[in-house]
């Protein structure tokens, strides 16, 4: 290989690792706001209009639910809004979070809007 092509080749080593580090760097931000959203949200919340409507949910991913059988749950945020997975076996249950604070979790699920509360 020429002088030439061996400095090309390492301009254009560089421009990969750098955009590289920076694709890294963003996914890694992205899940440690993913952890610390879900932590935020664990806890046993119940449905305002129906106290025996109760949804525990762990910081593990794990789900106690007087609802559904529900096995796993997860949080994720995009630019615009926040949704809340519930999983079962069979299905996946995706509600849109509307309001969000450490007493007081509002959720729209097919029209419907839900209010639970810590």
């Amino acid at each position: 290989m020429t002088k030439k092509k061996h400095i090309l080749l390492l301009i254009l080593l560089a421009i990969i690792a750098f955009f590289g580090g920076k694709y890294a760097s963003n996914l890694y931000h992205k899940q440690q706001q993913r952890k610390e959203l879900k932590t935020q949200i664990a806890g046993t919340w119940t449905d305002a209009a129906d106290s025996n409507t109760l949804l525990t949910l762990n910081a593990d991913g794990t789900i106690h639910s007087t609802v559904k059988n529900y096995n796993k749950w997860e949080v994720q945020k995009t630019e615009n809004s926040c949704f809340l997975f519930l999983y079962t076996p069979q299905t996946t249950d995706t509600l849109e979070i509307t309001l969000f604070n450490p007493t007081l979790l509002i959720v729209k699920h097919h029209e419907r809007t839900t209010v639970f509360k810590k």
